[in-house]
């Protein structure tokens, strides 16, 4: 799992929290500042988390005031961590083609082995029929990676041809 930057920070700014590292009060004003003022950021690295973080977290942070016991701030932000790492794990895809795992695209799904553009709804096309988008049909994209070829029949190079799940493609 390959974590940007910004998502990088927001994630180490609750771990030093949980660690005892970062004062709750602090935490309470910074970190709910951090992600709105980075709101566009995280979800341009990953889809989602943006918009997911942006819905609990001032509320859970609100009640962060001096002398308050931050407890149930501290095991609410917990949830969130978790939620958080979730949408993380999905940002790698796993290729419907030839196995390869790969980080998802900002703007498409594109494996780097064999080619394929992932819709997400690839389990509802005939394995059979010419696919729009990658102009190959699933059965025959599948036969070409199992013979070390992407989805236009040229050579995969080999550096990616080891992450090709071959017993995937029988």
């Amino acid at each position: 799992m390959c974590m940007e930057d910004i998502t990088k920070g927001a994630l180490k700014m609750l771990e030093q929290l949980f660690n005892g590292e970062y004062d709750p009060c602090k935490f309470s004003v910074d970190f709910p500042d951090y992600c709105y003022d980075n709101y566009e950021k995280i979800e341009a690295e990953y889809k989602g988390l943006g918009y997911y973080l942006d819905q609990d977290v001032p509320d859970i942070c609100d009640e962060g005031e001096p002398g308050f016991d931050p407890t149930n701030m501290i095991n609410q932000l917990k949830k969130v961590y978790d939620g958080a790492l979730e949408i993380i794990k999905r940002d790698i895809v796993k290729c419907f083609i030839c196995g390869t795992e790969f980080d998802r695209d900002s703007t498409d799904d594109f494996c780097p082995a064999c080619g394929w553009i992932h819709l997400g709804i690839e389990r509802t096309f005939d394995l059979d029929e010419l696919n729009e988008t990658n102009k190959i049909s699933i059965n025959n994209a599948r036969k070409n990676a199992k013979n070390g070829l992407d989805i236009w029949g040229d050579p995969i190079e080999p550096d990616l041809l080891k992450n090709i799940n071959t017993k995937a493609l029988t």
